[in-house]
């Protein structure tokens, strides 16, 4: 019987997974240019199709539009603003990934998403103050946003929001003192 439910499970999320991806020939739009889409469409062909191999976090880092408008101008100034593929886009995408800096901010937005799960109270703190650590928040900063959550518990908001918003606070007496 539980052979039977595994299987079942496994048809259903195949299935899925196969409805999901529209039926798409990778190799062909690999090869295809970009300058016969739209902006729209590029930037959803890039979002939802498995061709590119980018996951949740590979797609808020890379498919957006000044990222995304960064990586074609360089790729425009080489090759030509007609000439310009999704195999082009992919092997851009695929060179930052491998830059020091890549490492760094995905766990920086792996981090502010973790964050964005867990209510700004003083119950939720220990594990806020860990994930703030993993990406290396200065002690002092760590103790200011815990001074700024206790002010601002009863507000209902994330940890993230609390961090967005605590940052911001810090840039405007920053630059008004």
């Amino acid at each position: 019987m539980k052979s039977k439910i595994w299987l079942l499970a496994l048809c259903c999320f195949l299935g899925s997974s196969a409805l999901a991806q529209p039926n798409t020939d990778c190799a062909s739009l690999l090869k295809r240019t970009i300058d016969a889409d739209g902006p729209q469409k590029v930037f959803k062909n890039l979002a939802t199709l498995s061709c590119f191999g980018l996951d949740a976090i590979d797609r808020q880092i890379f498919i957006n539009p000044p990222v995304m408008g960064t990586l074609l101008v360089k790729i425009s100034q080489k090759k030509g603003q007609e000439n310009v593929t999704y195999g082009d886009i992919l092997a851009e995408i695929n060179k930052r990934k491998t830059n020091g800096a890549y490492p760094k901010q995905r766990a920086e937005i792996v981090a502010m998403n973790r964050l964005e799960l867990i209510p700004a109270t003083s119950g939720n703190w220990q594990k806020a103050k860990k994930i703030l650590g993993k990406i290396d928040t200065p002690g002092d900063e760590i103790e200011q946003l815990h001074t700024y959550m206790l002010q601002n518990q009863d507000k209902g908001w994330n940890y993230r929001k609390l961090y967005v918003l605590f940052e911001m606070k810090k840039n405007k007496e920053s630059h008004s003192g």
